[in-house]
């Protein structure tokens, strides 16, 4: 997920793997030239997406609050114990979310 734009997708770039995704949400860091040789060298697949406006999210918040809507949440996992997390949702037997606790 870039979310920097042009002035971080070569870091971005050199970051994944070869044939890696990355997906861009948004342009903080402003305009800058693009060598894409990076994209070429990593064989790599961009994509662009939109998010909304502010108004659509509280939007959407309004919905969830009036709809009482709760995330499907399989597994929670300590901080300390990402790692494990991490595999968890690799194994891909989770249904619903797996949270990693901060606090």
């Amino acid at each position: 997920m870039e979310v920097g734009g042009p002035r971080t997708l070569a870091q971005s770039l050199r970051a994944i793997r070869v044939g890696g995704k990355i997906t861009l949400i948004g342009v903080l860091a402003g305009a800058a030239e693009m060598n894409p040789m990076l994209i070429f060298a990593r064989r790599a697949n961009l994509q662009g997406i939109s998010v909304g406006s502010t108004q659509m999210f509280e939007a959407m918040n309004r919905a969830i609050a009036v709809s009482r809507l709760k995330p499907i949440i399989d597994k929670v996992f300590s901080f300390d114990d990402a790692p494990a997390a991490y595999r968890y949702l690799q194994s891909a037997q989770h249904f619903g979310n797996v949270v990693i606790s901060v606090g």
